[in-house]
């Protein structure tokens, strides 16, 4: 059992109650609100996506008042609104059942450039959450019913899946939210958004034609889809439209293709495991919990004597490293012998294969030494030493590298995480220059026969003012917690008096009142050209295994323009924040990336790379640049398609109004 292939759906806690389902469920960093879910302590957690800002955060548990399983999946970094967003969630009695019993629920949140919304001529105006900072406006829409929902049952004929309408419909509650968080000015716009579904466990709840889970564990797959358009188009695509899966069980190869309908194939194969602890015999004889990182990527690095108890990406030539990774154990036996290897890469997106990341020279002992991580959750390190005077002088050259971690043990132990690799950084402003190695080692050869790989690099940006997170109960979650603490206590020009970073931060929004913090994600796909269709649209499908990286880069001046830059070969434009690149198989391409933020500097991608011939470039949905800045980024183009069923409903009002009166 792993963390890639099982999946628990514990109780939820006693004391902080069961969830309640309204499409909220994690607390977005940068998008600060008073609101709190803690329905799911105790359920289990899984992140997608390589860097330290997962674009996909999954969260399950049980519900002990219904006894249902509650599924709640999160999604960024998304560039637009799309109607063919989508999860799809399939389910078996049992996970090494055959396939004739299977179920299959596809979930689609969001309206075109709208997000979350409720069929009808008025539409719904944005939600006002409690504690959003002055100024701000995230333009949230909660408690919506799906876009649309799907149902299907095996069917062992011509098709592998029959669509049905449930008998008990309203044991399968969904409610959606969607968002957009704050952006940069001159950076691309980012949508999001996130899904809460009760999932009945046996036909007492769920009706005649539904199935019953094994709670000793049950067959498990999920595929959350964003589509986006004409930004990864090509000749070869019809509709110039693509998507990004993140899946799970987390194993390669298991993307969905062909038709999102009655064909759709799903290999008995890709099906993980989930478990239900409560309802076991004897109960709670699985828990699937375990050995885990904390904060995640966040807690693997580099501490060095500068710059004590941080951890970082950078290597010192002149002083000794040691390279460190924070493990818990939220089981109920301690874990023994838990060591930890260390593998590196030159900062950027680096093979999907773990050993074809490098052991680094030197470093001893790799794997760590022996230790145990006692049951209980409480923080404990491994570590490996990498004295200044064995690192090579390449690695000297190249002090900024990614790190993956990998954990094992000699004894029986259950890890609920046994790998992550960080990508994130932290640094002051107001100018950074770095090389960024693209690598194109581990991948099949091209398909067509060519030399070199199609990657394509989506930039986000995140404005967060410091000042914000200083607000009177602002709920910062663990994510945001420790992007700030990472970013604002790290050694700069800057003291960090009177701040103490808690579930809530508490300080004095005065000292820091012209201070920001800039989230920068650039994320890494390699085209496929297998494609997915879903309605009317082929969408080709993007690999997602080169992963992110990126910075948390700290800067004195609110009011400056941000921007940054890429510059080197097989780089082409296709709009700001999207670009494509060639990387030679089993090798790498070398960028430049420059991040600024100066008063009288330019905003947004100043990227000097040639434009990219075809199709597929620009285009209605395949995201806008914002007008705004920091929390107030949503153009007045989004504003008015997101509440022009409103306003003109009204509008119809006041005319008619207006002629009763004159009669």
């Amino acid at each position: 059992m792993s963390d890639t292939d099982t999946l628990c759906f514990a109780n939820a806690d006693g004391v902080t109650g069961n969830p309640t389902i309204d499409g909220f469920f994690f607390t977005d960093a940068g998008v600060l609100t008073t609101e709190a879910e803690p329905g799911y302590v105790g359920g289990s957690r899984m992140t997608f996506g390589g860097a330290g800002f997962p674009p996909v955060v999954f969260q399950g548990v049980r519900d002990t008042g219904t006894g249902t399983l509650v599924f709640a999946f999160l999604c960024r970094l998304d560039r637009t609104f799309d109607p063919r967003d989508v999860v799809v969630l399939a389910l078996r009695p049992a996970a090494g059942a055959g396939d004739q019993a299977r179920r299959r629920i596809d979930i689609f949140p969001s309206f075109l450039d709208v997000g979350a919304d409720d069929p009808g001529p008025a539409g719904d105006p944005d939600d006002i959450p409690p504690g959003v900072p002055m100024g701000a406006d995230y333009h949230v829409r909660g408690n919506h019913v799906p876009q649309a929902i799907n149902f299907y049952r095996a069917d062992n004929s011509a098709a592998p899946w029959t669509a049905y309408s449930p008998v008990t419909p309203g044991a399968y509650e969904v409610k959606v939210r969607t968002w957009l968080p704050p952006v940069a000015m001159g950076s691309p716009d980012e949508s999001a958004w996130s899904i809460e579904i009760r999932v009945p466990v046996s036909t007492a709840t769920g009706g005649a034609d539904w199935i019953n889970l094994s709670p000793a564990g049950f067959g498990l797959y999920f595929s959350v889809v964003r589509i986006g358009q004409d930004v990864a188009a090509g000749p070869d695509v019809v509709d110039d439209y693509y998507a990004t899966q993140f899946r799970f069980p987390v194993v390669p190869g298991n993307a969905l293709t062909g038709f999102l309908d009655t064909t759709l194939q799903i290999n008995p194969s890709w099906y993980g495991t989930g478990l239900i602890p409560a309802l076991q015999v004897p109960a709670e004889s699985n828990l699937g919990l375990g050995v885990r990182f904390v904060d995640g990527a966040l807690g693997v690095g580099c501490r060095k004597p500068s710059t004590g108890a941080t951890l970082s990406h950078e290597i010192s030539g002149t002083e000794n490293n040691h390279l460190v990774a924070i493990l818990q154990n939220t089981g109920t036996s301690d874990a023994n012998n838990v060591t930890a290897e260390v593998r590196l890469a030159n900062w950027g997106l680096g093979s999907p294969g773990f050993t074809d990341w490098a052991r680094p020279p030197g470093l001893a002992p790799n794997p760590s030494a022996s230790i145990t991580v006692p049951a209980g959750g409480g923080a404990v390190e491994t570590h490996s030493d990498w004295l200044a005077g064995t690192i090579p002088a390449a690695y000297a050259a190249h002090k900024h590298q990614c790190i993956w971690v990998q954990l094992s043990s000699s004894s029986a132990v259950n890890f609920a995480q046994s790998s992550v690799r960080r990508n994130m950084d932290f640094i002051n402003l107001s100018e950074v220059e770095r090389p960024a190695e693209v690598s194109g080692v581990g991948y099949p050869p091209p398909k067509d026969g060519g030399k070199t790989h199609d990657f394509l690099l989506f930039t986000h940006v995140r404005k967060i003012r410091v000042r914000d997170l200083m607000g009177k109960g602002a709920v910062l979650g663990d994510e945001m917690l420790a992007f700030a603490a990472g970013a604002l206590q790290q050694p700069g020009p800057l003291p960090v008096p009177n701040l103490e970073m808690a579930s809530i931060a508490v300080g004095d929004q005065r000292e820091w009142r012209d201070t920001v913090l800039y989230l920068w994600i650039t994320e890494g796909y390699r085209r496929t050209g297998q494609t997915l269709t879903i309605g009317k649209i082929t969408a080709e499908v993007l690999d997602e295994g080169p992963g992110a990286f990126g910075y948390v880069a700290r800067h004195e001046g609110i009011d400056d323009p941000f921007s940054w830059s890429f510059e080197g070969p097989g780089l082409t434009r296709r709009r700001p924040g999207v670009h494509g690149l060639k990387v030679p198989h089993d090798g790498v391409t070398t960028l430049n990336v420059k991040l600024k933020a100066d008063k009288d500097g330019p905003r947004g991608d100043v990227s000097t790379d040639p434009p990219a011939k075809g199709p597929g470039i620009g285009g209605p949905d395949g995201g806008s640049v914002s007008s705004g800045d920091g929390p107030t980024a949503a153009t007045v183009e989004n504003w008015v398609k997101r509440n022009f069923k409103w306003w003109w409903l009204l509008i119809l009002l006041i005319i008619l109004l207006l002629i009763l009166l004159m009669r």
